[in-house]
């Protein structure tokens, strides 16, 4: 309803239209006229003493009006509408009891708050003083009337608020003051409540800085502001009456009735009155709250404190600080205060004893003691400290009434379980003997009646088996005749059809084939002739190319094939024979003494037909002219005599020579079987480019071992330059003591006539076999080069060197004598003998030299040599020595014992350092993985060991068992494995000592691993045992201020220490690990057997000890695992892998103690959400042993437990100790897994030279100059290259 105002004076009109149509509606809604209804509106009377006066409103009056006549009719309906539900509830204000429900919100506290916020924060204050004297001023009145020991406890009281809202000269007497005067505002009423001395004084009431149209009133609460704008139009509650009037004489029973009430009930004024009567919001609820509050505490209150756990009503989602506020307005943290600091648990005496009883029973039969010595009794017998005894109750603290219900429980469990066992016990015996005989009946007629099914089903089943057969068989043969005859047809048809297309394909075939090879043979001609052109012109730069190519593949084919195997073993023979004739030829000036005597004289002793030589010499030279005579009869007689032997020397010349002749045409016959094989070669070159790749591998091993050979053999000719130096002496020195006997028989032989034939020396013997040497192929060849070579370099004679005629001594050539007696055995062995003791030097000052620097390696490596570029120096460093020595190759060798001795020693000297236990096993890792990686058993084939055995025999051996001379190895390998050109580094062929040492390796790594797990296990086993518990002087209980703080501070150093101490242990062990360059596959699998250590431990503690599963203990150590999974997160997954999983036992169990409401827990959530690893056994446990020390909350429902308990019981598993967990010792991890994650990386370059194994100027000590090369490997395409070349 609208108004509009009049055209004269002040008053004013309804609105046409809307207003007239609106105001209709309004009358008839209400059941008045409606010109009853505008006067009522549009005017006001005043009833004077002569007579009422009439006056109109202007438009603002009239709507201040219109809304009183709308706030009446709110008000009334309120009214009538709790009347009914009270009446509908069938309330009785009679009644000697009542239950009533309270519920409201709690402080509000807005950006701007109103009038409404007002009242509803004074009905909180008035609450929460009325919660105060409950719950502190009644508890404290109850400890002093009891007579106990206590500390009065001080608490906020906001009796001032109150006196300052709802006091004389408050703010709401203000607000109703302000509301009587029609013109007055919000901000006059904010200035007279800033004047008034009521508010001004009070430390409660403050005035903003930046309004002046409000107030700040400090609640219980908290500080609230609130706005005066509106606290006038809020507060008015004007009633007029008129609209009584108006609506108790209404058409409507329900609208008179609501105001029939009020008019029989106001007072009636004999004087002249207003026509309204005003009334305030604020005292008719200042009047309703004290109703409230006199109803309240003729009842006994229980507070129930509903907690809003965020403001944007959303779910899942808490805020902590918007909780705690609410708990402190709400006064729950001063309740709980004067709780942890009272008793909260009391009970009199006789109720208690009548309870608590059972627990010391023997004190009921004595009569003498009353009730309190009774309770007294029982609860020193309980173990329980801290108690209070009043005159007629006894109070405990927190947590000691659950104590001592669980200890009656106990008790009553015992003895009910002594009286179930009996009686069922009984009944079980009795239910057996009946179940007994009822079976026994019951099996002997179910089997009488099942023999006889079964006799009948066999019957039954044998009838219908022999009727299946005679119909299956005729239903097979009906089928098989009738494909049959289908098959037939089908396959000729088809074989046909297939016919005709094979004769078609045939012949077009055949004509294909006939253009084929039409084209081909044009190609091939083509391809021919070029080929021819190319290799005419290229053939002569080729064939050196070829010859070393035909070399290696006739190396090749006489260690595989038997036949050239024979070939060079009697090529072999050959070149001892011929280096046995050229050492006889060496000694020829030994003999020559022998001869001259033989000439002379005759004599058996060579000495003394020399000395007779000589003084003959002297005598011709004397007497001239009378040993003329005689001499020339003697020179005649001896010219005679050398004739003869002449004549039989030529005799072996030719022999010598046909034998020549012999050995040159077996050679050149051997030479063109050699061409013929490499013409076939060339012919099946395109077959053989098939099978290149497994010929490469082969060849590029034995060039491997080839090289080996050759660095040995130059060491071996370092170390015996000295012994051949002497040999020089001692052939120097005979050559003088042999000149003069030489000069005579020179000066003999000259004497002779000129025409005489000259005697063919040993030379020209040994001319045409070293011929055939030189042009035989394969290893013969290769043989005579390297003894050409090691027999140059010792100045010895090697076929005709000499133009003249002479031999390599400058001698002149052998005589008939000297020739003849070549041959002799006493000489032959005399050359053996020295054969074999330079062999032995030499193989002796080998095995010296090697065994010294295998005393250095072993003390470079007793020494922490660190890493190089993240590469371990001591396992790059053994496995490069091994390889360069040969070890793996050995059939015997003691230097891997030797390794292995080491390695033990220095693990067994710092078994308690985990530095070095890190350090040796990535070493042994490391190692490990190379030899994984590079080495190979050897083969088992037959046929390549006598190659290896004449290979070593003919270099000298690889580890000094030789028997043959050393040489040179061969010219064209030139060659290293440390960063050679011919194909690099491939994998080597293992013996069975290398293969025992990469064993011995592995069992060092599966050693040490578990010894650096034990050592940390020791570390942190005592600290594992801190953090299951709270230590002491923890308390749970709440402070304040500064207290807060510090308490606060002590209780984070509490428990993190314990945490702390663990971690800053695997910090340290992470470290150790890092520096020490430990694989990280190992790492993970160290953290988490650690981890699963400490789980194991923890859970195990926690199911033994009852002290640690309590609530305040589930929270510490929820906070260490939380420091745990910070430090897991810090480290990452590429060091801590999944260790935290290994911890789901201990936090599952944690997680089940500091969980809320676990009585309304079922079994089902528990072991598929909660617990999903822990078994029944440990839940049962941890249920049976829980309590809570904080909150005194109870643990699982009784049926959640009798359900564990049958679970338990159907399982068969109520073992004692089934509940623990065992701790896995084992090791986790596999070799192949170990191996297969490191990374070669940088492995095969060059190593930095260890100070142990240097010189003293600082360089590379002999033979250990390879480590600072790299270790290359061999490539298919550079294999290839090296193959063709």
């Amino acid at each position: 309803i609208a108004f509009a105002p009049a055209e004269a004076g002040e008053s004013c009109v309804l609105e046409a239209g809307a207003g007239e149509h609106h105001a209709q509606c309004a009358a008839e809604l209400l059941g008045v006229n409606k010109d009853a209804l505008m006067h009522a509106l549009i005017t006001r009377t005043r009833q004077t003493p002569e007579g009422p006066i009439v006056s109109p409103l202007d438009v603002k009056s009239a709507s201040e009006n219109r809304d009183s006549l709308a706030k009446i009719l709110y008000s009334k309906m309120f009214d009538w509408l709790v009347a009914c539900i009270n009446a509908a509830i069938g309330e009785d204000k009679n009644c000697a009891a009542s239950v009533g429900v309270l519920d409201i919100y709690g402080f509000e506290s807005f950006a701007s708050n109103d009038f409404e916020q007002f009242c509803i924060n004074l009905a909180n204050e008035k609450l929460q003083q009325h919660f105060n004297q409950h719950v502190f001023k009644m508890e404290q009145a109850e400890y002093e009337r009891e007579k106990i020991d206590w500390s009065y406890i001080q608490f906020v009281d906001n009796q001032d608020v109150l006196d300052l809202i709802e006091g004389k000269m408050g703010i709401l007497e203000l607000l109703d003051e302000q509301c009587r005067f029609p013109t007055s505002t919000g901000a006059d009423l904010a200035q007279k409540l800033y004047s008034t001395s009521t508010c001004k004084d009070s430390r409660r009431f403050s005035k903003p800085k930046r309004s002046n149209q409000a107030f700040t009133v400090d609640h219980y609460a908290g500080d609230v502001t609130y706005e005066t704008t509106n606290f006038l139009d809020k507060n008015k509650d004007f009633v007029v009456t008129e609209h009584q009037t108006l609506m108790a004489s209404s058409s409507l029973s329900f609208v008179a009735q609501l105001f029939q009430e009020a008019l029989d009930t106001a007072p009636k004024e004999s004087k002249a009155f207003k026509g309204f009567k005003f009334n305030s919001v604020g005292s008719q609820f200042k009047k309703q709250l004290a109703e409230l509050m006199g109803q309240l505490q003729v009842m006994e209150p229980h507070y129930v404190r509903c907690i809003k756990p965020n403001s944007l009503n959303k779910p899942m989602l808490f805020e902590g600080a918007n909780v705690l506020q609410q708990l402190r307005c709400g006064g729950v943290l001063e309740a709980v205060r004067i709780s942890c600091a009272g008793f909260p648990a009391k009970r009199p005496y006789p109720d208690f004893v009548d309870h608590f009883w059972p627990l010391a029973p023997d004190l009921l039969r004595d009569t003498s003691l009353d009730d309190r010595s009774i309770a007294r009794a029982i609860v020193q017998r309980a173990g329980i400290q801290g108690h209070q005894l009043g005159t007629t109750k006894v109070f405990l603290r927190a947590g000691h009434m659950a104590q001592l219900d669980k200890l009656r429980t106990e008790k009553l469990h015992s003895a009910a379980i002594t009286i179930q066992r009996h009686c069922m016990g009984f009944l079980a015996r009795k239910r057996f003997h009946a179940t007994k005989h009822a079976a026994m009946v019951l099996q002997s007629a179910t089997r009488g009646l099942a023999a006889r099914k079964e006799l009948l089903g066999l019957r039954k089943q044998k009838a219908a088996i022999t009727i299946q057969r005679y119909w299956h068989g005729y239903r097979a043969r009906k089928a098989y005749a009738a494909a049959r005859l289908a098959i037939s047809r089908v396959q000729a048809i088809w074989r046909g059809r297939n016919a005709r297309s094979t004769f078609e394909r045939t012949r077009r075939l055949h004509a294909t084939l006939a253009f084929q090879a039409i084209w081909r043979m044009r190609c091939s001609r083509k391809q021919f002739l070029d080929q021819q052109e190319a290799i005419a012109k290229f053939q002569r730069a080729y064939r050196c190319k070829v010859a070393k190519s035909e070399l290696r593949q006739l190396r090749q084919n006489a260690r595989e094939g038997t036949r050239l195997l024979e070939d060079k073993k009697v090529l072999e023979s050959k070149c001892q024979e011929l280096q046995a004739t050229l050492e006889v030829v060496q000694n020829q000036r030994n003999e020559l003494r022998h001869q001259v005597k033989e000439e002379r004289a005759g004599l058996a002793d060579r000495d003394q037909r020399l000395l007779e030589a000589q003084e003959k010499i002297a005598l011709l030279e004397a007497t001239a002219s009378s040993a003329a005579a005689s001499g020339l009869a003697e020179e005649q007689a001896a010219r005679a005599k050398a004739e003869q032997e002449v004549v039989s020397l030529k005799a072996e010349v030719a022999a010598a020579a046909e034998a020549a002749a012999k050995a040159q045409a077996e050679t050149e016959r051997k030479m063109a079987k050699a061409q013929d094989y490499i013409q076939r070669s060339l012919a099946e070159r395109s077959e053989l480019e098939k099978k290149f790749h497994a010929m490469k591998d082969d060849l590029i091993t034995r060039l491997q071992n080839a090289c080996g050979q050759r660095d040995e053999a130059r060491a071996q000719v370092l170390e015996l330059q000295n012994t051949v130096e002497q040999q020089r002496e001692q052939l120097a020195l005979k050559e003088r003591q042999l000149s003069a006997a030489a000069a005579s028989v020179s000066a003999v032989a000259n004497m002779g006539a000129p025409g005489t034939p000259q005697t063919p020396t040993a030379n020209d013997k040994l001319a045409p076999l070293m011929t055939g040497v030189q042009r035989a192929p394969g290893m013969a060849k290769a043989m005579y080069d390297s003894m050409a070579s090691s027999l140059t370099g010792l100045n010895l004679p090697m076929g005709v060197t000499r133009a003249s005629g002479e031999d390599a001594l400058g001698r002149s050539p052998l005589t008939p004598s000297s020739a003849a007696s070549s041959t002799s055995p006493t000489v032959e062995s005399e050359l053996e003998r020295k054969t074999r003791e330079l062999q032995a030097k030499q193989q002796a000052l080998i095995q010296e030299k090697r065994r010294t620097e295998e005393d250095r390696l072993l003390s470079a490596i007793a020494t922490d040599l660190g890493f190089s570029r993240g590469r371990p120096v001591a396992a790059v460093l053994i496995f490069r020595c091994c390889l360069q020595w040969r070890a793996f190759q050995a059939d015997r060798t003691t230097l891997f014992d030797r390794i292995i001795g080491v390695i033990g020693s220095q693990i067994e000297k710092q078994q308690e350092s985990n530095a070095a236990l890190a350090y040796w096993l990535t070493n042994t890792v490391t190692l490990l993985n190379m030899l994984q990686k590079n080495i190979k058993p050897a083969s088992g084939s037959g046929s390549r060991r006598p190659v290896t055995t004449t290979a070593r025999a003919v270099f000298g051996g690889l580890f000094g068992r030789s028997t043959a001379s050393p040489s040179t190895p061969l010219s064209h390998a030139d060659a290293s494995i440390h960063g050679g050109g011919v194909g690099g580094f491939k994998q080597v062929e293992a013996k069975y000592p290398a293969l025992l040492f990469k064993q011995q390796l592995d069992a060092f790594v599966q050693k040490i691993f578990p010894m650096i797990r034990d050592n940390v296990k020791k570390q942190i086993s005592p600290m594992v045992s801190n953090c299951i518990h709270t230590p002491k002087g923890l308390s749970a209980r709440p402070r304040t201020g500064a207290a807060a703080e510090q308490g606060a501070n002590s209780q984070a150093a509490a428990l993190s220490k314990s945490w702390g101490d663990i971690l800053a242990v695997f910090d340290e062990l992470l470290t150790t690990l890092k520096h020490n360059a430990v694989p990280k596959v190992l790492v993970q699998a160290l953290f988490r057997q650690l981890f699963s250590f400490m789980n194991v431990q923890l859970f195990n503690q926690l199911l033994l000890r009852r002290e640690c599963c309590s609530f305040s203990n589930g929270e510490y150590v929820k906070t260490g695992l939380l420091q745990v999974e910070n430090w897991l997160q810090s480290v990452g997954p590429e060091y801590a892998g999944d260790s935290w999983e290994e911890l789901r036992f201990i936090r599952q169990a944690v997680t089940f103690l500091v969980i809320g409401s676990k009585g309304k827990k079922k079994l089902s959530e528990i072991t598929n959400e909660l617990c999903p690893v822990l078994s029944i056994q440990q839940l049962y446990r941890i249920s049976t042993m829980y309590w809570d020390d904080r909150y005194n909350t109870e643990s699982v429902s009784h049926e959640v437990l009798a359900a564990m308990k049958q679970k338990m019981v159907e399982g068969n598993s109520s073992s004692s100790h089934s509940f623990l967990l065992d701790d896995d010792s084992t090791l986790p991890f596999a070799a192949a897994e170990v191996l297969g994650a490191m990374d070669d990386k940088d492995l095969y370059t060059g190593i930095p030279l260890p100070d142990a194994l240097k010189d003293s100027e600082g360089g590379a000590a002999g033979g250990f100059a390879f480590l600072e090369k790299e270790l290359r490997f061999s490539q298919p395409a550079a294999a290839g290259a090296a193959a063709s070349t």
